[in-house]
């Protein structure tokens, strides 16, 4: 086995669910602070609690009051995320500030199921936000990998 080959079981065994998480949670994070901006016309500033940044939704938003399977699976993410997560640290760090293990209570981090997620993300930031994908082009770029 190759030292590369070695490094990426590694990632893959140990480190993998950390940064899927991250970058799951992040993701969330974009879709709700874009939502929000659109429909209240204010701008998130640096809140990365996502039940916090959920909550400044008005209560009639479908994302806080309708009981579509997609709707609920996003809150639940949410307070799954904010309960493990509250200030966007725990998958970045190993440890916590207080030098306890990051992520210690969380359930096994499936990666199938982190994948579905960020798929209903992803759609879920297309049908809310007009401009969700969009990002200009960037000169001397080849094929537009967001189109």
């Amino acid at each position: 086995m190759s030292e590369w080959q070695a490094s990426v079981g590694y990632l893959l065994e140990s480190n993998f669910p950390r940064v899927a998480l991250f970058a799951l949670r992040h993701l969330g994070e974009l879709v709700l602070k874009r939502i929000v901006a659109e429909v209240t016309g204010e701008v998130v500033g640096k809140e990365h609690d996502l039940a916090e940044i959920l909550e400044l939704l008005p209560p009639d938003d479908p994302l806080r009051a309708s009981e579509d399977e997609v709707e609920r699976s996003i809150r639940g993410f949410v307070a799954d995320i904010s309960r493990w997560d509250p200030r966007s640290t725990a998958a970045r760090y190993a440890f916590g500030f207080d030098g306890s293990r990051s992520l210690e209570d969380a359930p096994c981090l499936d990666a199938e199921g982190m994948s579905e997620m960020a798929e209903v993300l992803w759609d879920y930031g297309l049908k809310r936000s007009a401009g969700w994908a969009e990002r200009p082009p960037v000169e001397g770029e080849g094929d537009d990998i967001w189109a």
